[in-house]
């Protein structure tokens, strides 16, 4: 089973900015870095749309290829979602899984929230990609599923818990960057 290591915390402590820090580190360790990243796509309400706003205020996700930048649509907000406020394009999902098991990655990222800890969403994504060819796997996880998915898994190698101070970050890089480079034999 390929390593795994855990970003853990939600977007208001800095995710997002974690992430970018994490990828930018791997980059420059000269790391082919890929995956699946949810980000937000529209915070306008859509065309003729007379319902309220989406509690975080984002009416659409975009799920967006860390290798090469292509972009599709993921989820809508929706009043009768699966789970959570929105609903999920299954093509997309199962786009991404092929995004994470593209050849010649040394890293990816995948998302990891209510959906995948119920064992759908990215959940089997997650699974092929830590039974696939070599690589460090990185889940960014949010903290009220985080023993659900965890309890599934064996230990990880690294994990940064948010909100973090800068030092902290630099350390969970270096790790991470160890890792990849104990996978690839360097």
């Amino acid at each position: 089973m390929n390593p795994w290591a855990a970003i853990v915390g939600r977007t208001e402590h800095g995710k997002h900015e974690a992430t970018l820090g994490v990828m930018e580190g791997l980059r420059a360790g000269g790391f082919r870095v890929g995956g699946a990243l949810q980000v937000r796509a529209s915070s306008a309400p859509p065309k003729g749309t007379t319902d309220e706003a989406p509690p975080e205020g984002v009416w659409a996700y975009d799920l967006l290829d860390l290798a090469t930048g292509a972009r599709i649509p993921v989820a809508k907000w929706s009043r009768q979602p699966e789970i959570c406020d929105y609903r999920f394009e299954r093509e997309a999902l199962e786009r991404g899984r092929s995004w994470v098991l593209a050849p010649g990655l040394d890293a990816v990222l995948l998302e990891v929230g209510h959906l995948e800890a119920r064992g759908e969403g990215h959940w089997p994504a997650v699974l092929a990609v830590l039974s696939g060819p070599p690589r460090l796997v990185l889940l960014r996880v949010r903290p009220d599923v985080l023993f659900q998915v965890t309890e599934r898994l064996p230990a990880p190698v690294a994990g940064l818990e948010l909100p973090v101070l800068r030092a902290a970050l630099d350390g969970f890089v270096s790790e991470v960057v160890g890792a990849c480079a104990t996978l690839r034999g360097s």
